[in-house]
């Protein structure tokens, strides 16, 4: 199997810093990266970024019908809630792969093999907590997981169905989001903030 992919839904311009983000993914050729987007502005594409070209209208249709419930999904912001769902929403792009992952373009990658070693893949089912890099295990098991209940509670469903942010996908703020689903179904989360330069530009 292929190592990993990660999925990223993107709509509207890029920032200034693209194209830096773009070649620290290339320096990474055992990742491949898929956008989602619909932009069309000319960037130098290495060959493990994948463009799928599409609109916001398209995707929101397309993840609207995956669920019997009235989903909350009106702006771009809001598909942060709906990132650990991405390996059950596109299946037919994670095929292939030993994990998929979700994440963000305001990075620039380091080498990626120093930090994440086979050893690491072969114990744990999540790699990292927070939602702009997280690879999770491609099994069906794993890729349904945000549905399961927590304390009696579907939680995905309050996540998913109204306008506030849960951060559903990261580790901070409610108490509501993945990782407890993880940790709850007796799953390895790996969480090392040792590998993160966390640059916040108004006050660092």
């Amino acid at each position: 199997m292929k190592k990993a992919i990660i999925i990223i839904p993107y709509f509207g311009k890029f920032p200034q810093y693209f194209q830096l983000f773009l070649n620290s993914c290339e320096m990474n050729k055992g990742f491949q990266w898929l956008f989602i987007t619909d932009n069309n502005d000319d960037y130098n594409y290495p060959a493990n970024v994948k463009v799928i070209h599409s609109t916001f209208d398209q995707i929101r249709n397309r993840i609207t019908l995956k669920f019997r419930f009235n989903i909350s999904l009106e702006n771009v912001h809001k598909l942060c809630e709906f990132k650990p769902a991405y390996g059950w929403l596109f299946p037919e792009y994670i095929a292939g792969y030993q994990y998929w992952g979700y994440g963000d373009i305001d990075l620039i990658y380091g080498n990626l093999d120093k930090f994440i070693n086979e050893k690491l893949y072969e114990t744990y089912d999540k790699l990292f907590d927070l939602g702009h890099f997280s690879l999770i295990k491609n099994t069906i098991e794993n890729n349904e997981l945000f549905m399961r209940p927590y304390k009696g509670k579907k939680i995905y469903k309050m996540a998913f169905s109204k306008p506030e942010n849960f951060n559903f996908d990261e580790s901070f703020g409610h108490n509501i989001n993945i990782n407890r689903l993880f940790c709850a179904a007796g799953k390895k989360v790996y969480v090392d903030r040792r590998n993160i330069a966390d640059i916040y530009t108004k006050s660092n």
